[in-house]
C-alpha cells in the first residue's frame, strides 16, 4: 500500500505518476505542482497542493486531497506537516548523490515510456511520445519520424 500526502492510500486501479517538470497527477488530474528557480547558488522551491478544492484550469483536470480521501479533514497544516521530512530527505540526497539516482526514481514514478503528448512553447508545438528523462533530467521526447529530442522548457499535455 503506497501512501500519498497525509494518509492518503491508493485505491485499486487508482493511477498517480509525476509530470514533467513538476507536476503530481492522480487519475489524470493536477494535485500538485513544484516549482523550482535558481537564484545565484541557490534554489527557492514553490509547492503548492490542492488541499481543499481544486481550481478551475481551462484544459486540464484538477483534483484535490479531499476529494481524493473522501473527507474534510486533511487541512493545510497537516499537509505541510506531512511534508517536512520527506522534503528534508530529498534534499540531503539532492546535495549528497548524484542526479542520477533521483531521475531513476522520477522516472519510476512517471508515467509510462511512449505515452503520447505534446510539449508547447511560445514558437512551437512538438508531438511525439514520453522516452525518459535526460542525464540532465532534461524530457526526451521521441518524434514521430524516430527522431528523439531533448526539451528543458515548455507545457507538457499528455494525450
Amino acid at each position: 500500500r503506497t501512501q500519498l500526502i497525509d494518509g492518503h492510500t491508493r485505491r485499486p486501479n487508482e493511477q498517480r505518476w509525476l509530470k514533467w517538470p513538476n507536476d503530481i497527477l492522480i487519475n489524470g488530474a493536477k494535485l500538485a505542482g513544484i516549482l523550482c528557480e535558481r537564484v545565484g547558488e541557490t534554489v527557492v522551491v514553490g509547492i503548492g497542493v490542492n488541499v481543499a478544492e481544486a481550481p478551475e484550469v481551462p484544459d486540464r483536470p484538477t483534483t484535490c486531497i479531499h476529494i481524493e480521501n473522501g473527507r474534510n479533514a486533511d487541512t493545510a497544516q497537516r499537509v505541510l506537516e506531512s511534508l517536512i521530512d520527506p522534503f528534508r530527505q530529498r534534499l540531503s540526497q539532492w546535495r549528497n548523490e548524484p542526479l542520477s539516482a533521483t531521475i531513476v526514481e522520477w522516472e519510476e514514478r512517471a508515467h509510462a515510456i511512449g505515452s503520447p503528448m505534446i510539449v508547447s512553447d511560445d514558437n512551437e508545438r512538438i508531438r511525439g511520445a514520453f522516452d525518459g528523462l535526460g542525464r540532465d533530467g532534461s524530457l526526451r521526447i521521441r518524434l514521430e519520424d524516430g527522431e528523439l529530442r531533448s526539451i528543458h522548457a515548455g507545457d507538457i499535455s499528455l494525450i
